[in-house]
């Protein structure tokens, strides 16, 4: 059976500032021989000021940075965007993981490709849905 499931990650400004060298956990690693499989992801932007780095939002499997590694992504996140978001972020139809085992017993994560403009987010909500899989 397969059981869909969400979270909710609230994270302050401090955090979004520092995505890039710390990446934050959306769902917590499910246990032997499981991966986790994201539905959807929506993210809610309380934006502060100009973010004037060009840098991707990355969703992917314990602390993917590259993109080419994103599960779900969005490609210059807020970049000269100058008002509060909803973001819906998109599947990437590439690489998820680099490897058969990349994806088994990590924590589903949250980062940027590059640090962010620092103060320009005051904070971010993130909702994903997801599927646990048994690759036993």
């Amino acid at each position: 059976n397969f059981i869909l499931k969400q979270t909710k990650v609230a994270l302050n400004g401090t955090a979004c500032n520092g995505l890039n060298a710390s990446p934050q956990t959306l769902v917590a690693a499910a246990g032997a021989n499981t991966i986790i499989v994201p539905v959807d992801c929506v993210v809610l932007v309380d934006y502060n000021s100009a973010q004037s780095v060009n840098c991707d939002l990355i969703v992917g499997y314990n602390g993917t940075t590259a993109y080419q590694y994103a599960i779900r992504y969005v490609r210059r996140f807020m970049y000269g965007v100058s008002t509060d978001m909803t973001m819906h972020l998109v599947p990437y139809l590439g690489n998820a993981a680099a490897s058969l085992t990349c994806g088994i017993n990590v924590p589903l994560t949250i980062s940027t490709s590059a640090p962010i403009s620092s103060g320009s987010l005051i904070s971010m909500t993130i909702y994903t849905s997801y599927y646990i899989i048994d690759n036993s």
